[in-house]
């Protein structure tokens, strides 16, 4: 059964169902972005501190540069997304799990 259907069995006027409301919304709205760019952000560290101790400065390591931090994103990105599915389908679990007890 999808969150939103589970969501609708809670009490509507409980503090504590609209917390899991709020909760269901934002792993359902993340799109990973804050953690692509934290990946990005440390791979370009990671990279200048490279650069600068390899004194490579030329334009095929400004390449590699460019797409290591870009592959960095990338993995960033589907990691918060994963990440976000899977606090997801964790709430998910946890409502059906009270809805169970409550009922039963």
């Amino acid at each position: 059964m999808e969150i939103d259907a589970l969501l609708a069995r809670l009490p509507a006027d409980s503090p504590e169902t609209a917390r899991i409301r709020q909760r269901a919304k934002t792993y359902r709205d993340a799109c990973g972005c804050v953690v692509a760019a934290w990946f990005m952000v440390s791979a370009l560290v990671l990279a200048i501190v490279r650069v600068a101790t390899a004194g490579d400065l030329t334009l095929g390591a400004g390449a590699r540069v460019g797409a290591f931090v870009i592959g960095a994103g990338m993995a960033g990105k589907a990691l918060g997304l994963l990440v976000a599915r899977a606090r997801l389908a964790l709430l998910r679990r946890q409502v059906a799990r009270r809805i169970r007890c409550a009922s039963g």
